[in-house]
């Protein structure tokens, strides 16, 4: 979901209030026939839809472009349409779930290799770039076994500090 407004501000009326309700139904009824959910939202730039609203508890991924690597730039709500960087990851990564051995080759129905695939391009590649580029001082790679995906580790300050000194953030 690109900028949806999962939340609204207020509800002025009935119509409105049932409108969110049937985003919500359809939401649940995706996730029940096991489609992944990401919901990107464009940051600060976004003023028609406030990146509060983009959050929604039911979605596999919450983010916003700032935190997408490749991207870390706040889009407004009809540049998130159309940015190259966003569109490149969102692209590289439906290519990675689709199912090679299938014919014709399709997204696959795993939903663990589909959230791998768009963990790695929403989440992990630019903290394991970090590590590759030698950034790791204090073997936070080693402690986390190499990834940051699929783990029940905490994330914390010694991987952000490995990605900033790798962005050269002093």
């Amino acid at each position: 979901m690109l900028a949806t407004p999962n939340k609204p501000s207020l509800h002025p009326d009935l119509t409105f209030l049932n409108y969110y309700q049937s985003i919500i139904s359809n939401i649940k009824d995706l996730k029940n026939n096991g489609t992944t959910v990401i919901s990107i939202g464009g940051g600060p730039r976004d003023i028609l839809v406030p990146s509060f609203q983009t959050i929604d508890e039911r979605a596999d991924i919450n983010t916003l472009t700032t935190s997408i690597p490749g991207v870390w730039r706040s889009t407004d709500h009809l540049c998130l349409l159309w940015c190259k960087q966003l569109i490149l990851n969102i692209v590289r990564s439906l290519f990675d779930c689709v199912d090679t051995s299938q014919k014709p080759p399709a997204i696959t129905d795993n939903i663990e290799t589909r959230l791998k695939a768009f963990k790695w391009h929403f989440v992990q590649k630019m903290i394991k770039g970090a590590w590759a580029q030698g950034f790791d001082i204090i073997q936070g790679a080693e402690q986390l076994g190499g990834k940051l995906v699929n783990t029940r580790k905490w994330i914390g300050a010694t991987e952000v500090a490995t990605l900033l000194s790798s962005l050269r953030f002093k």
